[in-house]
């Protein structure tokens, strides 16, 4: 994490084992980072990491690997064996809100979110979903 100077960036922190991302980009949401942590093929973590310090606030294991999207105050947190998980997106623990099968196994590629409906697929399926209602 680098802070702009007068003098150019300077590191604030560093540290390949707080967040080390693979294929998904981890998301930022008021000061904190939500992201995966480590290889899906060799094991991974969901994790919260505040931004300024680098703390991990929380690790989530079991999930395998995902991908993270942030509508609002939410996580959609597909999973590479075709969870989607809604949850809450806090620095006090991994609190799903919602949990639904959408996909086989194998969804590697970026959803998309457009007004409401969720769009995401799986080698030989795509989906759509409206979440526009609440739980």
């Amino acid at each position: 994490m680098l802070r702009s100077t007068s003098t150019g960036p300077e590191p604030d922190w560093s540290g390949d084992d707080v967040l080390s991302n693979h294929y998904a980009t981890s998301v930022y949401h008021r000061g904190f980072l939500y992201g995966w942590h480590g290889r899906q093929e060799q094991g991974c973590e969901l994790r919260c990491v505040e931004l300024r310090t680098g703390r991990v606030r929380w690790s989530e294991s079991g999930l395998k690997a995902g991908t993270i999207t942030l509508p609002g105050d939410e996580l959609l947190v597909l999973t590479e064996r075709g969870e989607l998980i809604r949850a809450k997106a806090s620095a006090d623990g991994f609190q799903p809100i919602s949990r639904a099968q959408v996909l086989p196994s194998g969804a590697r590629a970026y959803p998309a979110l457009a007004n409401g409906r969720f769009f995401a697929r799986s080698p030989r399926l795509l989906v759509g979903l409206d979440l526009r209602g609440k739980p």
